[in-house]
């Protein structure tokens, strides 16, 4: 399992995966709801393909992605295509949150939205 950020308002780069625009895969998560608020990702099922995502980093460098796909999935099979490198993309970046029907009992949502973009140079 990854770790997600502490705060709805704030996305979390996963450390095992390589710096966004790096050669390699990069894969950024974030919430897409509150309890009383709407997170980070609340638009995240709206990307659509060759939208522009834009990444800055603390120096203030901007890197930018072009989005390849959005796709849904159940929840227990989104593991395999997060973590899974396009071999036709050399720097991927892949956008994850929640989104379906949410399951009180467990407290989460039955399925993922995973955004694929690739550096736009």
């Amino acid at each position: 399992a990854m770790a997600v950020p502490s705060n709805i308002h704030f996305a979390g780069w996963y450390t095992g995966s390589v710096i966004p625009g790096d050669s390699g895969l990069s894969i950024i998560n974030g919430h897409v709801l509150g309890r009383h608020s709407e997170a980070i990702f609340i638009q995240l099922a709206k990307v659509k393909t060759d939208d522009e995502i834009n990444i800055e980093f603390g120096d203030h460098v901007i890197k930018k992605f072009k989005v390849v796909e959005t796709v849904t999935l159940p929840a227990e099979i989104s593991s395999a295509r997060l973590f899974t490198q396009n071999s036709d993309i050399q720097a991927q970046l892949n956008l994850i949150t929640c989104t379906g029907k949410f399951d009180k009992v467990s407290q989460t949502y039955a399925d993922r939205v995973i955004v694929v973009a690739k550096l736009d140079n």
